[in-house]
């Protein structure tokens, strides 16, 4: 699903002093990339050997291929920097 128009989303993130604008789309990405390494990282602590670790570590690699082609790529790798 793509979310098309001209919605733009501020965002604000403290962890790491971003602060900018960003389609839709853009934000998924960037939401969906710190939802993959908060899971990767949850089960990491409870088992490091859990080969769902991998697999989510996999499907954020793959995410951050697409967001590199992204025209908003920079603006989601500093998001998530």
């Amino acid at each position: 699903m793509r979310i098309v128009g001209f919605v733009r989303f501020f965002e604000k993130i403290p962890s790491n002093f971003y602060r900018g604008e960003m389609s839709a789309e853009a934000a998924g990405i960037t939401a969906m990339l710190y939802t993959l390494n908060h899971l990767a990282w949850h089960l990491w602590e409870r088992n490091s050997s859990d080969p769902l670790i991998d697999a989510l570590n996999q499907r954020a690699e793959a995410l951050k291929a697409y967001a590199a082609l992204h025209e908003e790529g920079s603006a989601i790798f500093r998001a998530i920097d």
